[in-house]
């Protein structure tokens, strides 16, 4: 399937990605710069707006929802690429070393350069594992001051948010029918005994949590009252990846939960260790801080998933003005958003208390995860995640970062 990002003044394909940026290495160390010099922000509808994450949280349904604007664009990009082609460019956390002219080449080339209309037009990079890298936020600033004085000021950065219990069984989902983890597996992950999937769940959970503990300060740990002072402390994100990385305490607090034992190849470990990662994601708090310290203007909103989906309408509007498009009238696109492949979005994602036997229906594989039996570890999960979710509210008020009619801000 060719994907095509087309507008008037603007194109681009994943024909001509393949052929014009698969070769390009643009970085200091590169001996064969050829076609470094024809890609740049002059060149192109180069990104202004960033969708930062949170993964499995409705990136995909907010970047959608936002194609609706004729004056935005998507990126472009190949099925062999990272992430989703089209959406998740992947350039400041995995592809960074290729150099900026690598990343220009994956957007919509300017057919007529001093046109108006494509001087009009927005490039969107929806790549959500940008929130949580450390690295990330300097990288983007830094390409974007090669751009000008108002290169900084003027990027929108998205973020949007779900409730962290229900993200990370949509991301065990994913990984399941993804086959992230082939060393541990439900039948394989997707075979005949679906529900091993929860059992496997479970174990995940109940062992990651164990780790995930010792990733945290203690002036964090489960049961010390969410003082929002301690959750905004600058760094502390990086701090937790930090400890994270440090395998001893963490390995040792893993072992504990039965799923693992000494005799396990790195390999598992290394797998394990992304399911760490992954519940640690449900951290928003540090991790929107983390971002703010680089881009301390008014350049970040943040947007809940159950928000989006009562009121797509509402969103839109905000975030148009937010970016600084034209507003039109945007009634007959703003569509309840479609619930995008590998969704799991509960039909109560504000109050998600209990799992109850709900069952998850992933789209393209037919497949049905149940959420029974999964009571008890949703209570730890919500548990490990209530001090930082309780503490988010209060920031983002004091801070200006969500649209007013959002507060309270609830996941």
């Amino acid at each position: 399937m060719v994907r095509i990002s087309q507008k008037h003044g603007a194109f681009c394909s994943e024909m001509t990605v393949q052929e014009e940026c698969s070769s390009l290495w643009c970085d200091d160390r590169a001996v064969d710069r050829e076609g470094c010099d024809v890609w740049s922000a002059e060149t192109v509808i180069a990104p202004r707006v960033f969708i930062l994450g949170c993964q499995k949280c409705g990136s995909t349904s907010l970047h959608s929802l936002m194609l609706k604007h004729p004056s935005v664009m998507a990126a472009c990009g190949t099925a062999d690429e990272p992430g989703i082609p089209g959406k998740e460019v992947h350039f400041f956390d995995v592809r960074y070393h290729r150099g900026a002219p690598f990343f220009y080449c994956h957007f919509p080339r300017r057919l007529w350069p001093l046109s108006n209309t494509a001087a009009s037009l927005v490039s969107v990079d929806a790549t959500p594992d940008y929130l949580p890298d450390s690295r990330v936020p300097k990288r983007l600033f830094d390409l974007l001051a090669q751009q000008g004085p108002t290169g900084v000021d003027d990027v929108r950065l998205l973020v949007i948010l779900r409730d962290p219990t229900e993200r990370l069984w949509s991301y065990f989902q994913m990984a399941s029918v993804m086959r992230l983890y082939s060393s541990y597996s439900c039948s394989s992950f997707g075979g005949p005994d679906l529900p091993s999937c929860s059992s496997q769940f479970v174990k995940l959970v109940v062992g990651g949590l164990l780790a995930a503990e010792v990733c945290l300060p203690k002036s964090l740990s489960i049961g010390t009252p969410p003082l929002l002072e301690k959750w905004e402390a600058p760094s502390l994100w990086e701090d937790i990846v930090s400890r994270c990385n440090s395998n001893s305490p963490v390995w040792s607090r893993f072992d504990k939960g039965g799923l693992m034992d000494p005799s396990l190849p790195d390999e598992v470990r290394n797998q394990h260790s992304k399911f760490i990662h992954a519940i640690l994601r449900g951290l928003y708090l540090p991790q929107i801080v983390m971002w703010k310290r680089q881009f301390p203007g008014k350049q970040l909103k943040v947007y809940s998933l159950n928000t989006l989906h009562q009121n797509p309408l509402q969103v839109l509007q905000t975030v148009i003005n937010h970016v600084g498009l034209p507003h039109l009238n945007m009634t007959a696109h703003a569509d309840q958003p479609k619930r995008t492949s590998f969704s799991s979005h509960s039909s109560s994602v504000s109050t998600p208390a209990s799992p109850s036997s709900n069952t998850a229906v992933l789209k393209n594989s037919g497949k049905h995860f149940s959420k029974e039996g999964l009571e008890d570890v949703w209570k730890k999960l919500q548990s490990f995640y209530a001090n930082c979710t309780s503490a988010l509210s209060p920031f983002l008020e004091k801070q200006g970062l969500t649209p007013s009619f959002m507060l309270p801000f609830t996941l």
